[in-house]
């Protein structure tokens, strides 16, 4: 199922836009711990045209679960 993020192109960096959580995500001052702790949560980035993030169970023929994939799609390079 994917859901709409409501995600928009990022503003200029000033003390609204990075108090209101509108400003370039790049350029936010916690961008690098935020990433840190995506990754940590296991997920992999890639470039996409939608920001959504994407939650797979692999399960063989009994219901094991085998793997979980985890993918964070982002309109830029993080």
């Amino acid at each position: 199922m994917k859901l709409t993020t409501g995600a928009t192109t990022g503003k200029n960096p000033t003390p609204e836009t990075i108090r209101e959580g509108s400003v370039r995500m790049e350029q936010h001052p916690q961008y690098e711990e935020t990433i840190k702790q995506i990754k940590a949560a296991g997920f992999e980035i890639r470039i996409s045209n939608d920001a959504c993030a994407e939650v797979k169970e692999v399960v063989d023929l009994n219901g094991n679960v085998l793997r979980v994939e985890k993918v964070l799609y982002s309109p830029s390079d993080i």
